[in-house]
């Protein structure tokens, strides 16, 4: 294969991973022509950073918060998304934090990755989910759900009071998740 076009498809990948805060899947490496063999010497030759088994940074990029949470959302599986403290950090509201990838995956397909945080659930679906810089993450209402979980009642005020000021959630909309999402304990 000719330099021109492999060159041609590594451009094509890092405008892809440019996209996605630096981060790519094996998937699209293969949607802009990469073959299995170009894909193993781009992992052996040290090209390609593995973040977890299934997402990867281009070797130079710079390491993101958001690309790093996105490729724990990508490890996570089918409908893992942003939840908890990187929710709220995401959504610059009060208790959230970029210390750890904090996702939620579908009860019974917990993703299971060294230095990812990882909760399950039953009572999510994809109401509750929006895309903020393409990285899919919990709605504020239900970040502020779940905040509840992690923080201490003050935090979570807090939290509550920034985000109806900002408008960015409702009180209806709060009352509306709890009552569909709210659990004893």
């Amino acid at each position: 294969m000719s330099t021109v076009l492999m060159a041609a498809k590594d451009i094509d990948l890092a405008r892809l991973a440019a996209a996605h805060h630096g981060i790519f899947t094996l998937e699209h490496a293969r949607s802009v022509g990469f073959t299995d063999h170009e894909i193993k010497q781009r992992r052996s030759f040290g090209s390609w950073i593995r973040v977890y088994e299934c997402a990867y940074r281009i070797a130079g990029a710079p390491v993101l918060w958001r690309g790093d949470l996105l490729a724990a959302c990508w490890a996570g599986g089918f409908r893992a998304h942003a939840s908890h403290r990187s929710a709220a950090a995401l959504w610059k509201l009060p208790g959230g934090s970029r210390v750890f990838a904090e996702v939620t995956c579908p009860r019974w397909r917990r993703a299971r990755h060294a230095g990812l945080f990882v909760h399950e659930t039953k009572a999510s679906g994809p109401r509750d989910v929006v895309l903020v810089e393409s990285i899919p993450v919990s709605t504020p209402s239900r970040t502020l759900l779940d905040l509840g979980a992690v923080r201490g009642r003050r935090t979570v005020e807090l939290a509550v009071e920034a985000a109806l000021h900002r408008r960015i959630v409702t009180l209806g909309e709060l009352r509306e998740g709890l009552r569909r999402l709210g659990r004893p304990g």
